[in-house]
């Protein structure tokens, strides 16, 4: 399809007064040891400065920790992989700490996989007390089978945990705690344990993501009655708002009933655990308890474990939604997407995708500043813009379903320019908001 002409002209204008970019430096992380590289995630985190931007190489990287910094991370193709899987106890395998509100973190295309040690509690992601925006896109996280003398499975490691987050935006990712028990008795907090999603008093939006929670762990023969415990949840909502739009949740399966020493106890299977848990936090933070809004999501919570023998009985199928606390609201104001790649050089085309109902007409959305969210959408569907972003009408979704635009990446006179994108629907009833998209342009001397 050819390219018009405006929007190469506006995007070319746009990055030219981006007098933020001008600042900000790339820092090559290559854990081959290219030249000029820094050979850890870390040490260049800690050589960083605000609005900086790491472009890693392809390799297996250790435990990362972002401080109270304003970066953009960002995988330079697949095979990007970051490891916790021994050391301390409760290490994530990628932390986001300490922002502040005018501090922003975006990470893309990233595969971090983290293990507890022995009988504790840990995660892949840990994002705390950020009162600045995140985004996080095309990444995974997932938890692997534990490690320790203590150690004989998988335990209660979770895919990610999100405390006090001011906005935390997560586009095509994946959470998977499967690999995780439910094992309440060695964890002392309960939001901790085998949940896909956990957030604790913050605001999250989950889009195209698939989130899945680990199992219940099996009965114990030594100790009476060995009942399966419960699988965990798919997302744990403790207070705060979330949104899940086009993404699919999965609670874990309840474990199985076992015998028991000299044949005391039944052996009851585990009850699944719920696809979605909405919970108040301890003591309670938001007033009414948490908010969730789902739009266009699969729900699938796990199915009750198996008992022992007769007379003892399956577990019962966990819920999609259990509200012990506030809200959860259906709505499809956001039954739409957008797609482009994160990471695009000048001189390459930077491809658009919006796939919405034929005819929608259709909006393309970018700025230079991450909104907490780009666009807040009331139940009505009516948009409110947030911030300054420019918006240029893209024209009709055709019958297929899908509009796509190339657009060639200018020189834009600077190492990188972060854009943050979304979409925007009109079916002649209603407005619609695709998922936001955060991407780089990237200079080709990189």
């Amino acid at each position: 399809m050819k390219t018009p002409k405006s929007l190469i002209v506006c995007l070319a204008a746009s990055l030219s007064l981006s007098s933020d970019a001008q600042s900000q430096t790339v820092r090559i992380v290559d854990a081959n040891g290219g030249a000029g590289s820094f050979a850890s995630i870390q040490l260049a985190i800690n050589a960083s400065t605000d609005g900086d931007l790491l472009l890693v190489k392809p390799g297996i990287y250790s435990r990362s920790v972002i401080d109270g910094k304003a970066l953009t991370l960002i995988a330079d193709g697949p095979g990007v992989t970051i490891q916790q899987l021994s050391g301390a106890t409760t290490n994530a395998g990628m932390d986001i700490l300490n922002l502040n509100s005018s501090q922003a973190v975006n990470l893309a295309g990233f595969s971090v996989e983290a293990a507890g040690v022995s009988f504790t509690c840990s995660k892949a992601l840990l994002i705390e007390d950020c009162a600045g925006p995140i985004q996080v896109r095309d990444c995974s996280f997932v938890t692997k089978p534990a490690t320790g003398p203590f150690a004989f499975g998988p335990i209660d490691t979770s895919g990610a945990i999100l405390s006090n987050a001011a906005a935390v935006h997560i586009v095509d990712s994946v959470f998977d705690a499967s690999n995780s028990l439910e094992l309440s008795q060695f964890c002392s907090m309960v939001k901790t344990m085998a949940k896909g999603l956990v957030s604790l008093e913050s605001n999250v939006y989950v889009y195209g993501s698939t989130v899945i929670a680990g199992e219940g762990a099996p009965g114990d023969p030594i100790d009476p009655p060995g009942e399966g415990t419960i699988g965990g949840s798919g997302w744990l909502i403790h207070d705060g708002f979330g949104l899940g739009v086009r993404s699919m949740f999965s609670g874990g399966d309840g474990g199985n009933g076992s015998d028991t020493a000299g044949g005391i106890g039944c052996g009851t299977g585990g009850d699944g655990g719920p696809a979605i848990e909405l919970r108040p936090a301890n003591p309670p933070s938001t007033p009414g308890g948490p908010t969730f809004v789902r739009s266009s999501i699969i729900l699938s919570p796990g199915v009750g474990g198996l008992p022992f023998e007769a007379p003892c009985t399956v577990g019962e199928v966990g819920q999609d939604i259990e509200v012990l606390a506030g809200n959860a609201i259906d709505d499809n104001f956001a039954a739409r997407s957008f797609e482009t790649s994160y990471l695009t050089r000048v001189g390459d085309s930077k491809d658009l995708k919006f796939v919405g109902e034929p005819f929608d007409a259709v909006w393309h959305v970018f700025g230079f500043s991450p909104a907490n969210p780009t666009f807040v959408a009331e139940l009505t569907g009516a948009p409110t813009l947030l911030n300054s972003f420019t918006i240029r009408f893209r024209g009709l979704i055709p019958p297929s379903g899908s509009l796509e635009v190339n657009v060639a990446v200018p020189d834009f006179g600077a190492q990188f320019i972060a854009l943050y994108e979304e979409a925007y629907y009109f079916d002649g009833t209603r407005f619609y908001l695709s998922n936001p998209q955060f991407s780089v342009l990237l200079d080709d001397a990189f």
